[in-house]
């Protein structure tokens, strides 16, 4: 198969013969996949929190429309307090999950582009390969051999 066929094997490195010395620690160890199931989990998180505020909302509006006094005021106030320091959470959340999810996103970004890079230097080692072997002779095969090695270095060195 040539160098230029071979595909990245699920969300890990590109497997290309010379994937490996081009892209070696510049990869990407952590999972875009599982940053972005953190972004949900904090998403969910967050709409929980605000339908909870709503729900302390609405229960200090009920008491204090059936009731009164000071200590159903008191408490329709704590209500209330309480309904907003749990949307200060619910937003807290929301903030986490949206630089979660941009994580992820450029975790998926910078995989894309040194894949881009991986596989345009494949192809341009095995565009030299096809060269080499169509203008190579027998007589001078080992010469042939070393510029070809040498060319192959050079690519994978400037990518």
């Amino acid at each position: 198969m040539p160098a230029s066929a071979a595909v990245a094997a699920g969300p890990g490195m590109p497997t290309r013969p010379y994937s490996m010395r081009i892209l070696g620690g510049s990869w990407p160890s952590t999972s875009p996949e599982s940053w972005s199931d953190t972004a949900s989990a904090l998403s969910k998180k967050s709409a929980d929190l605000s339908t909870s505020a709503a729900a302390i909302r609405r229960a200090a509006d009920d008491l204090g429309g059936s009731n009164s006094g000071q200590m159903i005021d008191a408490m329709c106030e704590r209500s209330y307090r309480t309904a907003q320091t749990v949307i200060n959470h619910s937003d807290l959340y929301g903030d986490m999950a949206k630089a979660v999810k941009e994580t992820a996103e450029l975790i998926w970004h910078a995989r894309e582009r040194l894949d881009e890079i991986d596989r345009r230097a494949h192809e341009e080692i095995e565009r030299l390969r096809q060269q080499f072997a169509a203008a190579a002779s027998p007589l001078g095969a080992g010469a042939a051999s070393a510029a070809l090695y040498a060319a192959i270095e050079a690519i994978i060195n400037a990518a």
